[in-house]
């Protein structure tokens, strides 16, 4: 194993297992009953679950394993989109999550509507998440479509440019040696 990979899989399973541990205490915890607990228990388990969706990707771009990388997207070649989809999708997710916990805090930062707004955010919180998640993977798909169309472009200007060198190519080699 590699030292990147090392590395990687160090931090990633220390930030792994603390982020497992606080959604534990937190969600088991009568102390933490407010609406923000239960929001970043959701982060915390958005995190964990786009740590483990990276790993995939990740042996692609190392050297560590390009025998099981090549046989398991050989076999299955739309589980590396499928997997770089997830990527941009948690990238967002994450995103709106940060946003979301702010918004919570900014909400439920004034004493005197601190009980209305926490009961709001308790009984919305599930849906606002669905309403992020959806949104969150439209996005990526948009995103991927855009990436296709542009590698799409990328690739008929380079075959293009490829028959325009190789048809002067051939033109100065007929000059030459004429």
């Amino acid at each position: 194993m590699y030292l990147i990979s090392k590395i990687w899989l160090g931090y990633g399973l220390i930030s792994v297992f603390f982020s497992a541990f606080l959604v534990f205490v937190i969600s088991t915890s009568p102390l933490f009953n407010q609406s923000f607990y239960r929001l970043v228990v959701i982060h915390l388990a958005i995190v964990i679950l786009s740590w483990i969706n990276s790993w995939p990707t990740r042996v692609v771009w190392t050297e560590d394993a390009p025998y099981f990388a090549k046989s398991l997207f050989d076999h299955t070649p739309k589980l590396f989109s499928l997997f770089m989809f997830l990527g941009i999708a948690f990238c967002h997710i994450q995103s709106w999550s940060s946003i979301v916990i702010c918004v919570n805090r900014l909400r439920t930062a004034n004493p005197e509507k601190y009980e209305d707004r926490n009961k709001w955010w308790n009984r919305w919180f599930i849906l606002i998440y669905i309403i992020v998640i959806v949104l969150s993977l439209l996005a990526a798909h948009y995103l991927v479509f855009l990436l296709l169309l542009q590698l799409f472009d990328f690739m008929m200007k380079l075959e293009n440019s490829v028959m325009l060198y190789g048809i002067w190519g051939m033109e100065s080699c007929k000059s030459s040696f004429s």
